[in-house]
């Protein structure tokens, strides 16, 4: 898990920063940049998503041995145990985001990472499917409340975000935020740990956590991988059940027949 975000870090760094650059030097930076990817064993560019062993992601010896750790906790509790700050974020954006869409509501920069009423107010690169439009998930009825979407990823002026985020509540389950990283948009690339993925979510490459504490409450997190875009859904509540989480990835395959 750590690598993947790693990767993807590096590569958002390198797509945004690629915004001003003429064609000729962008493929000179990128020829450079793959050649540091292949160094570090990463990914390269737009090279989607590459499962192997634990063993061969390349991290220190610690960090496999707390991976390992976490994932037999999993195993054992249904979750790792450890304190979950995203989750206070999340459940408080039942409250922030109104006041958050008001303040903002006169901003018209399209470049602006602030808080918007929806998807559809949002400059991408890329089509965007989340719950407005998803006929699956609209048939939950009142049950799902949009509050709002954000950017993410990098910014180009000519095509837009290569990444959005959409922040939802749905009944039983929480707040959850689904978001999308466009793999040509944003260049990305993940490595994948063998041991930690499924294909639970339509026969595509799914990793499902659930990490959390009775002091912070829990962060139900499903992603899944396609030639097209990386999904990340997660959701806080919190309380810990095995029901919950068979929701959330009920709901991801909802989110993903959109």
């Amino acid at each position: 898990m750590k690598t993947k975000i790693i990767v993807s870090s590096l590569i958002a760094i390198v797509a945004f920063n690629a915004n001003a650059l003429t064609a000729e030097r962008l493929a000179e930076v990128k020829k450079k940049d793959m050649k540091i990817l292949e160094e570090m064993g990463l990914p390269a560019f737009n090279s989607g998503i590459q499962v192997v062993p634990r063993s061969q992601l390349g991290m220190p010896d610690e960090v496999l041995k707390v991976g390992q750790a976490e994932a037999s906790q999993r195993e054992e509790l249904g979750y790792a145990e450890k304190d979950e700050p995203y989750v206070a974020e999340l459940l408080a954006m039942k409250v922030n985001a109104p006041h958050d869409l008001k303040l903002m509501a006169g901003n018209l920069n399209e470049g602006s990472t602030h808080l918007r009423k929806s998807t559809a107010d949002l400059k991408l690169a890329f089509k965007f499917k989340g719950v407005e439009g998803n006929k699956k998930m609209l048939s939950y009825g009142g049950d799902i409340g949009v509050l709002g979407a954000a950017p993410q990823g990098s910014f180009n002026p000519d095509n837009g975000w290569s990444g959005a985020a959409q922040f939802f509540t749905v009944k039983n389950i929480g707040v959850c935020s689904y978001a999308v990283m466009n793999v040509k948009a944003s260049g990305t690339a993940a490595m994948l740990a063998m041991e930690d993925v499924t294909y639970d979510v339509h026969d595509k490459a799914t990793l499902i956590k659930v990490d959390g504490s009775k002091n912070s409450g829990f962060l139900y997190k499903v992603e899944w991988f396609d030639d097209e875009n990386f999904h990340d859904l997660q959701c806080a509540n919190s309380q810990y059940s095995k029901q919950i989480n068979h929701d959330v990835i009920n709901l991801a395959r909802m989110v993903d027949k959109s």
